[in-house]
């Protein structure tokens, strides 16, 4: 939330407010703030607990974070697979080798073409 407040940003608030509430008031402030921080994480605990204990036995161990829309999708679509692109599959090309390596030598070959096919192009991906 807060992560791209640099020190510039907490200086100049913590004059701003130097010069709004005063160097004397600023320590009760403070810790008033401190315990108001305090009271509301206290309520979304209890919140939780509570929305915990009532829910069905079959719910109880779900883990509320996975039904985030970004996780949910990603877990949906990448789950099963290790490897969504196939970088990590093993390819046969046109010679037999596996992964386009040499067999003899261990060297990568670049993918062939048949003789005057012109290389694909996207020009959406550029």
């Amino acid at each position: 939330m807060f992560t791209d407040v640099g020190w510039g940003e907490i200086l100049v608030i913590l004059v701003v407010a130097v010069v709004v509430f005063g160097p004397d008031k600023l320590p009760k402030l403070a810790s008033d703030l401190a315990k108001g921080i305090r009271m509301v994480r206290g309520w979304a605990q209890r919140a939780r607990s509570e929305f915990e204990d009532e829910l069905p036995e079959e719910f109880r161990n779900i883990d509320i974070a996975s039904l985030h829309p970004k996780t949910f999708v990603r877990k949906a679509l990448l789950d099963d697979d290790d490897d969504p692109l196939g970088l990590n599959r093993e390819r046969v090309t046109v010679n037999g080798s596996v992964n386009g390596a040499d067999a003899a030598s261990g060297a990568a070959e670049p993918p062939s073409l048949p003789p005057g096919d012109k290389a694909p192009y996207d020009p959406d991906a550029t």
